[in-house]
C-alpha cells in the first residue's frame, strides 16, 4: 500500500464528505493494510482512526485501535524509536480524551523518555508531546504545570518559522491554559470553582454563577495575556484560510474571553463560527455540543444585557 498517498486522499475527504463516509474509507484501507500484512500502513491508519475516534467520541473504537497499535509496537520493534514515541503520545491523548489518566501519564512519560534518548534537545517533536501532555494536566486540574507544559512548547515551535500553523495552535492552548489558571486561582471568597475535565483544546461549559468572582476581574495579567496570544493566533489561522481543526479551539477561546469581559453579543459570535468549523470537522461531536452549550448562554446574557 502507498501509505502516502492513502492519507493524502484520507485528508482531501474532510470538509467535502460526511463523517461516515470518512469512516468508512479508514475502515477499508485498514482492512486493506491487515490483508497485505503492512504493518507500518496498518500502524499510520489505526493512528488516523484511533485519533478521528477521539474527536468523535467513539470511545470504545479508539480504544480498541489504541490496543491493536499497542500491539504491533511489539511486533515491530526494533524500529524507529522516534516513530514508537509519537505512537506513544498519540495513544496517551486517547487515553486522556476517555479520562484514562494514569495510563496516559505513563504513556506521555515513557514517549518523553524515548525522545530525549532519541532526538535533539528542541526538536518539533517535543512540542507536540509537550502540547498534549498539557491537556491531561488540564483534565486533572494542574493548570500550574500546564501551563508550563505550553511555555515549553511555544519556545521550541517558534524556532520554526514554517511552524505558524503549529505556533498558533500551541497559542491558543497556552492561551485557555492561562485563562482556566485564572479562573481556578485561589479565591477570596468560599465558592469553589466549578469542576471540569477539559478535552483536547476544548472550553469548558460556562457556569453563569462563576461570572461574579473577583478573580474574573478585567485586569487579569493571564486574560490580558491570552488576549494578546488568541489576537496572534487567529491571524495566523485566517492568513491560512481557516481550514485546519484547531482554529475552532481559537474561535472558542475567543468567545470565552469575550464572555469574561461581558461583551457578549461578540462572544456568542465567536461560539456559533467555533460550532461551525467543529461540525464541518467531526460533525456534533461532544466537543461541539459543549460549543453549543456556550453558545446559548452567552446568547442568553446578550438578551439580558
Amino acid at each position: 500500500m502507498n501509505i502516502q498517498k492513502t492519507l493524502s486522499e484520507y485528508d482531501s475527504l474532510f470538509g467535502n464528505h460526511t463523517l461516515t463516509e470518512i469512516q468508512n474509507f479508514l475502515s477499508e484501507k485498514t482492512r486493506q493494510a491487515e490483508k497485505e500484512g503492512d504493518n507500518n500502513a496498518l500502524l499510520s491508519l489505526l493512528n488516523e482512526q484511533m485519533g478521528l475516534c477521539r474527536d468523535t467520541g467513539a470511545r470504545d473504537l479508539a480504544l480498541d485501535c489504541a490496543e491493536r497499535m499497542k500491539k504491533l509496537l511489539i511486533q515491530m520493534q526494533p524500529g524507529d524509536m522516534a516513530v514508537h514515541g509519537t505512537t506513544l503520545l498519540n495513544i496517551a491523548n486517547a487515553y486522556r480524551a476517555f479520562e484514562l489518566f494514569d495510563e496516559s501519564h505513563a504513556l506521555y512519560l515513557e514517549a518523553e523518555r524515548i525522545y530525549q534518548a532519541s532526538l535533539p534537545k528542541n526538536d518539533f517533536l517535543f512540542a507536540s508531546l509537550y502540547n498534549n501532555w498539557s491537556l491531561l494536566s488540564l483534565a486533572q486540574q494542574d493548570y500550574g504545570q500546564a501551563v508550563r507544559f505550553l511555555r515549553q512548547a511555544l519556545q521550541i515551535v517558534s524556532c520554526y518559522p514554517d511552524a505558524a500553523i503549529q505556533q498558533a495552535t500551541t497559542m491558543t492552548n497556552l492561551a485557555n491554559s492561562l485563562m482556566q489558571q485564572a479562573d481556578h486561582a485561589p479565591q477570596t471568597n468560599d465558592t469553589q470553582p466549578a469542576d471540569f475535565s477539559p478535552q483536547k483544546n476544548e472550553i469548558p461549559p460556562i457556569d453563569s454563577s462563576q461570572q461574579e468572582k473577583s478573580i474574573r476581574s478585567e485586569d487579569s495579567e493571564q486574560y490580558k495575556e491570552a488576549a494578546i496570544l488568541l489576537e496572534k493566533a487567529l491571524e495566523i489561522f485566517k492568513q491560512d484560510g481557516g481550514q485546519d481543526f484547531h482554529y475552532s479551539a481559537a474561535l472558542s477561546a475567543m468567545g470565552k474571553l469575550f464572555y469574561h469581559n461581558a461583551q457578549y453579543e461578540e462572544s456568542s459570535a465567536y461560539y456559533l463560527h467555533a460550532m461551525e468549523e467543529t461540525e464541518r470537522h467531526t460533525g456534533k461531536s461532544p466537543a461541539w455540543k459543549i460549543l453549543e452549550a456556550n453558545y446559548q448562554e452567552a446568547k442568553r446574557k446578550a438578551h439580558e444585557t
